[in-house]
């Protein structure tokens, strides 16, 4: 089993065309750059930020269950080989990242974000109202179980993020 170090070492030497994804569990895994590259080009997902005292600094993650790996991929080229797996970008959605660096940071400023006062009784009832909307309109008798814990997941972070 691979240590945290040493997933993040090999994420950081990877091909900027890549994402790489590493097999955790019943998730595949996507740390710093290749969680930047997830939530920019695939996906809009949940993003874990977590301090990791072994490295010594905060990791951005984002991971979705294996059984979904096509549909994350869509029509982009992927390969697997035992607990790793790549997805290939093409060259206009290199073109289009950001720096990691400072997209990092602005994921990092999300979290420092405080509400005025004053602001937060209408922002409570139109996030209120937001919330009601996306639970009424989520189909979740279509939906898989896991679908269904990222739905909540999001909604969980519409409401700590306001």
């Amino acid at each position: 089993m691979a240590t945290i170090k040493s997933v993040l070492e090999k994420v950081r030497a990877s091909p900027p065309e890549k994402i790489l994804l590493h097999k955790e569990g019943v998730f595949w895994k996507a740390y710093e750059q290749s969680a930047m590259k997830i939530y920019e080009c695939v996906r809009h997902c949940m993003l874990k930020r977590k301090n990791i005292k072994i490295v010594g600094y905060d990791v951005v993650s984002a991971g979705f269950p294996l059984s979904s790996l096509e549909s994350w991929a869509g029509k982009r080229q992927f390969c697997v080989v035992d607990d790793w797996a790549e997805i290939s970008l093409s060259d206009e959605e290199i073109g289009m990242l950001p720096c990691f660096e400072e997209w990092k940071k602005r994921i990092s400023d999300l979290a420092d974000i405080t509400v005025p006062k004053e602001k937060e009784d209408k922002d409570a009832r139109s996030l209120s109202v937001t919330v009601i909307s996306r639970i009424t309109e989520f189909p979740v008798e279509s939906k898989t179980p896991v679908e269904c814990m990222l739905f909540l997941l999001d909604i969980k972070r519409m409401i700590h993020d306001r």
